[in-house]
């Protein structure tokens, strides 16, 4: 994985953390008065990262099939289990009082391990075609 990406990644997993405790918590304004929470600086931070690598990355044309690296398959796997968790924050929100911070946050979760995804594929595409650029070239010098 790239250093990039795994310091954001870190960062979006602290983040989680407080989203979890807040969630889980039975006294929700106790737990806000002595404990980071989630804020909407947070999602613009997730926002930021998805519009930053949307714009770096090729233009996607067909599905994306994971699987490109190891750690883009992981991502995907993030991805698939945020959706998921997505669905059932939807439901827990019907019988629950929760902040719209958190909504917006967890709403934009999947989009971004999604795009985090892209990257890690990307990256390892690129490292792989340099390795074989790398080899030819030393293929030729062995050669003359």
């Amino acid at each position: 994985m790239s250093a990039d990406n795994r310091k954001i990644l870190q960062r979006v997993e602290y983040r989680m953390f407080f989203l979890q405790g807040e969630i889980a918590t039975e006294e929700p304004e106790k737990f806000r008065k002595q404990s980071t929470i989630i804020t909407d600086e947070d999602t613009h931070y997730l926002e930021s990262i998805i519009d930053k690598y949307t714009a770096e990355l090729p233009k996607v044309t067909s599905f994306i099939l994971p699987g490109s690296s190891c750690a883009g398959a992981q991502l995907h796997v993030c991805r698939t289990v945020c959706r998921r968790a997505e669905r059932q924050f939807v439901s827990f929100m019907e019988s629950n009082d929760v902040r719209p911070e958190l909504e917006r946050y967890v709403n934009r979760l999947s989009d971004f391990f999604y795009i985090m995804a892209r990257s890690e594929d990307q990256v390892a595409m690129n490292e792989k075609v340099v390795d074989m650029v790398v080899d030819r070239y030393k293929k030729a010098m062995e050669e003359s």
